[in-house]
């Protein structure tokens, strides 16, 4: 911790109360990032370092602190899909259309008859999905953003929506013989012990189903070397080894490697519940 920025953060959110409240109501992405005003993003970030470290102290205590800003930033979130609205066309399609073909073959092979994305945000990538691959017929859309979530269901009828928390959807309904799959960053937002819990349900719930991730790795991130899940990234995010976690609970890697997206180190998993 920067004790510097650590306290200067404090001095701030102490100076103006109702600035903390609007920073740690919308924690992940700051309305700053959306505006030319530098000022309010270097005080908005000074303001999110003293949140962050705040909540990670009660990480260590096993209160995922951190996970519970990011679930009520995703919940309410607006402006963030309308800035990326062609992130679909610009960057996941062309990052990953070769690993959305060679997993075609499969989806057949193993008889998936579902495709449940989480974090669908604006369902352009579950609609690219689902025109490449046509012999599945039962698209399903999650996300906790309620607005979104209203948006998807008028522009893409065909498929169903769900405005769920992810854990809570599987739950209740998980389903076997599906394909379940995250692109760009979904399982960043929540800790290592619901990582755990979301894997493990899928293990006893989701027979003959498969999962397909594409989350980032912040930093020096060394999934070879490194097992505890780790909190970097501006966002303040969990970059977590999904490969050791899956494999904890019995579920078989099929395929795994990292890319680098625009900039970043991105993540694909492939792996199989028997």
């Amino acid at each position: 911790m920067n004790l510097i920025k650590y306290t200067a953060g404090l001095a701030l959110a102490r100076m103006d109360r109702q600035k903390f409240r609007e920073i740690f109501n919308n924690f992940t992405i700051p309305d700053a990032d959306f505006s030319d005003s530098h000022f309010d993003s270097y005080r908005d970030r000074l303001i999110r370092y003293y949140i962050a470290c705040k909540a990670q102290k009660q990480e260590y205590k096993g209160q995922s602190e951190i996970e519970a800003l990011h679930k009520n930033f995703w919940s309410k979130v607006d402006k963030y899909f309308v800035s990326t609205k062609s992130r679909a066309d610009d960057v996941h399609i062309p990052a990953y259309r070769d690993i959305v073909s060679d997993l075609s073959s499969i989806l057949t092979e193993r008889n998936i008859k579902t495709v449940c994305e989480f974090g669908v945000g604006d369902g352009k990538w579950l609609n690219y999905l689902s025109q490449q691959w046509t012999g599945i017929k039962n698209f399903i859309g999650i996300d906790i953003s309620e607005k979104q979530i209203e948006r998807n269901a008028r522009l893409f009828p065909h498929f169903t929506f769900k405005n769920s928390d992810l854990m809570e959807y599987v739950k209740l309904n998980a389903t076997q013989n599906t394909l379940y799959h995250t692109c760009g960053g979904v399982l960043e937002y929540i800790s290592e012990n619901s990582l755990k819990r979301f894997f493990r349900l899928l293990k006893d719930q989701a027979k003959g189903s498969m999962i397909f991730l594409i989350e980032p790795l912040y930093g020096d991130y060394d999934i070879t070397k490194e097992i505890s899940s780790k909190i970097n990234g501006f966002e303040y995010s969990y970059t977590h080894n999904y490969v050791y976690w899956l494999k904890s609970e019995g579920i078989a890697i099929i395929r795994q490697e990292e890319r680098i997206i625009g900039g970043g180190r991105m993540h694909v998993v492939v792996a199989q519940i028997e």
